[in-house]
């Protein structure tokens, strides 16, 4: 799947000027990312003549918002897009998102539309869960709706920011998003260049309370951020919901609710 990602990247009509492949794993030097990350190098004609600069780092395990914001700081480029290693970018993504953002010059960031592959059949992308364009905070309380393989950021919005937080092992891009949109809206291209992949293989998400990490980005962001009433009903709103899908799931398992306790005495008390 790595190759396949790195692949439709230099097939692209818009070529970057730089790739940084960051293998985020606790295995040692030699792991099977790495090995086709370097096999995908001395194949590719736009690195081997020198067009595109090609590097390869390693980080220790950390997730994915430590390991895009290592590859943000190992590259020098002016924008920023990420790229999962499951995932595949259109021949034209780079190149409509950048002129979009040349006609634009007050946004420093878009994203696009997807198409969404699972075990190789496609899927159709539910219409509350595509990404809009704007300062859509308060659509973005329930849902993650911009992807960070949808991505094109302004590498100083990025670093004004401190890139993704490395407190969220997952969801990290709902809490980016959320941290993004209280202050910043986003373009969108609204054609499906972006191509998301799931299927056997494992995914973080499985391991993780969803509804647990969201709260805690959403309370950080209301608690960090000015934001209008309106926007911190529905942040609470959305808060209280997702409360009662974690309660009733731990009466179902009979799990203690100590935790959850603790945790809707916090909501509590960020919306006093």
């Amino acid at each position: 799947m790595l190759s396949e990602a790195l692949h439709s990247i230099t097939a692209g009509t818009g070529i970057p000027a730089e790739i940084v492949v960051v293998i985020d794993s606790l295995e040692k030097i030699g792991n099977p990312d790495e090995l086709s990350a370097v096999k995908f190098g001395d194949s590719s004609e736009a690195v081997r003549s020198g067009r595109i600069e090609y590097k390869i780092i390693h980080t220790s395990g950390l997730g994915p918002g430590p390991a895009r914001n290592a590859g943000a700081a190992a590259s020098h480029s002016s924008y920023l897009a990420f790229l999962d290693s499951d995932d595949l970018w259109n021949r034209e993504k780079l190149e409509f998102q950048f002129e979009y953002l040349r006609k634009r010059p007050h946004l420093q960031a878009v994203c696009t539309r997807e198409t969404w592959i699972k075990n190789g059949k496609l899927l159709t992308q539910p219409a509350h869960l595509q990404p809009l364009c704007g300062r859509f905070f308060k659509d973005s309380l329930s849902h993650c709706l911009i992807s960070p393989s949808s991505l094109l950021i302004s590498r100083q919005v990025f670093q004004e920011m401190d890139g993704y937080d490395p407190d969220f092992f997952v969801c990290e891009d709902f809490e980016f998003n959320l941290r993004y949109l209280s202050t910043r809206p986003i373009g969108l291209v609204p054609l499906d260049l972006t191509i998301k992949r799931s299927g056997d293989w494992p995914q973080l998400s499985a391991r993780h309370s969803l509804d647990r990490e969201r709260i805690r980005a959403i309370l950080k962001t209301v608690k960090s951020s000015r934001m209008k009433e309106e926007e911190r009903e529905r942040a609470k709103i959305v808060c209280m919901e997702k409360l009662q899908i974690l309660m009733t799931g731990a009466a179902k398992r009979g799990v203690d609710f100590a935790a959850l306790e603790e945790l809707r005495n916090e909501i509590a008390t960020v919306f006093h």
